[in-house]
């Protein structure tokens, strides 16, 4: 694999695109034609997007905060246990019913972003029972943990 290629690939994974996506990405580029491709992407660099003026860009607010509690459950449920967004929604809402039954909060929304629903579930959680219950799931997931063997939370 050429590098030009490797690194569009990673861009793609980092901007968390699931395999159907990157499909249609590229049957409209495709479509499109090179020539029209290379005109848009001329004109948008140009636009001041670049990654050497990353102060010149504004976070989506789907995607994870730098140092967040939304970024560290991301980290351990999409990145460490090899999670899709999708994966980790439906995981980890189910944890967080059996751990707190009694609390009311937010239902995942894909379209919103998975980050977008941890710093949701802020309203009704602390961080740390948010990092605690990610953790859990993590220590499930990758080393085949039971209830009794995970960590306590202090209050």
């Amino acid at each position: 694999m050429n590098n030009n290629l490797r690194r569009l690939y990673m861009l793609l994974a980092a901007a968390d695109f699931h395999r159907e996506e990157v499909e249609d990405l590229l049957y409209d580029l495709r479509d499109m034609g090179v020539k029209k491709v290379v005109s848009d992407f001329d004109k948008f660099s140009r636009s001041g997007f670049s990654s050497r003026e990353p102060q010149s860009l504004s976070r989506s607010h789907t995607q994870p905060s730098e140092y967040g509690v939304d970024r560290k459950v991301y980290d351990l449920l999409v990145h460490e246990c090899n999670m899709s967004a999708g994966q980790a929604f439906v995981m980890f809402e189910g944890i967080l019913q059996e751990i707190y039954p009694e609390r009311k909060f937010s239902s995942p929304n894909p379209k919103s972003g998975f980050a977008a629903w941890i710093r949701s579930l802020g309203k009704s959680f602390t961080d740390s029972e948010l990092l605690h219950v990610a953790s859990r799931l993590r220590n499930q997931i990758v080393h085949g943990l039971n209830e009794s063997s995970d960590w306590v939370l202090r209050e």
